[in-house]
């Protein structure tokens, strides 16, 4: 298992003991996105989201992950709802 992969489960074991902390799944999102696993990336960006709506970096990093899968009105969507914060 690489330092990434590492990573990944550290962070869910995380996860698992504070499935409420939003910031979790950001940073969980971040290490997939690593990895180009951008549908991983953002399942845990939208979860961060559903746990805290007002979290403008979850929304950004979703952009990003959007951005990356050419899924560009969703992309802009996240970045306009982040500026709006």
């Amino acid at each position: 298992m690489d330092t990434t992969e590492q990573e990944i489960a550290a962070v869910s074991a995380e996860i698992a003991a504070n499935p409420n902390d939003a910031s979790l799944y950001t940073k969980r999102g971040k290490l997939y996105a690593s990895l180009k696993r951008y549908d991983e990336a953002i399942a845990d960006y939208t979860q961060a989201i559903a746990i805290n709506p007002n979290f403008a970096k979850a929304y950004t990093n979703r952009a990003n992950a959007y951005t990356a899968t050419e899924r560009f009105l969703e992309a802009l969507k996240d970045v306009e709802r982040a500026l709006s914060l």
